[in-house]
């Protein structure tokens, strides 16, 4: 249900696996560093001991404390009821109680968490050079170009993500938003079978030039 959730708002989710015991593949700590945020789920493992308390996966609290260590802006720990409360490295992060009979009452409370973190930057930027511009115009104004964009953070770059490109007071302008702060990002212009791509740059710029590839 989660996964879903954080597709809709546009979070590309990176999936972790599971393994035994505390130790993780050095992989997954890198995966962790180059994150935006973190979600840690500690849910119920083997039967509670005789105060009713149960453990929880061993590996979960190691990619809690790397994040925290990364250190991560946002970390949030999800732990269900009768778990150990450990505290440790994540303790002093923002953390949340899931019940199974009140599953409804924490979708919400977690889309709400989600939302804030979701808000980036939105950024407008006019098309250069002016020859690509000129010959972009015609197909942006018969609605006959489609644009994307893919932000790149460390070594990840996310899926195909949808831009808007419409031809305004001075030529072409490609609109993007909710862009992650602290990323590059580059932009693909896609119209009767040609595509125009640029290079990887910072969300603060005020241009972006693109040159055909095809």
């Amino acid at each position: 249900m989660v996964i879903p959730i954080m597709g809709y708002l546009g979070i590309e989710p990176v999936i972790g696996e599971a393994f035994e015991g505390e130790q993780i593949p050095p992989g997954v700590i890198d995966r962790i560093r180059e994150s935006d945020a973190f979600i840690g789920f500690l849910t119920q493992r083997g039967d509670p001991d005789q105060q009713g308390v149960y453990r929880t996966h061993d590996w979960v609290q190691t990619e809690i404390g790397a994040a925290v260590m990364a250190p991560l802006d946002k970390v949030l720990t999800v732990r269900e009821v009768g778990i150990d409360d450990q505290g440790g490295l994540g303790g002093n992060r923002q953390w949340m109680v899931y019940e199974e009979s009140k599953r409804a009452e924490f979708l919400v409370e977690l889309v709400g968490v989600l939302r804030r973190w979701a808000g980036g930057i939105d950024v407008t930027l006019r098309v250069t050079p002016d020859d690509v511009a000129k010959e972009l115009a015609d197909y942006v104004d018969r609605s006959a170009a489609d644009c994307t964009y893919r932000v790149k953070k460390g070594g990840r770059t996310s899926p195909p993500r949808p831009a808007t490109i419409s031809v305004e007071t001075g030529g072409p302008t490609i609109w993007a938003g909710g862009i992650p702060q602290s990323t590059m990002v580059g932009f693909q212009v896609e119209a009767a079978g040609m595509t125009w791509t640029s290079s990887y740059m910072s969300v603060e710029s005020l241009d972006v030039e693109l040159r055909k590839v095809r």
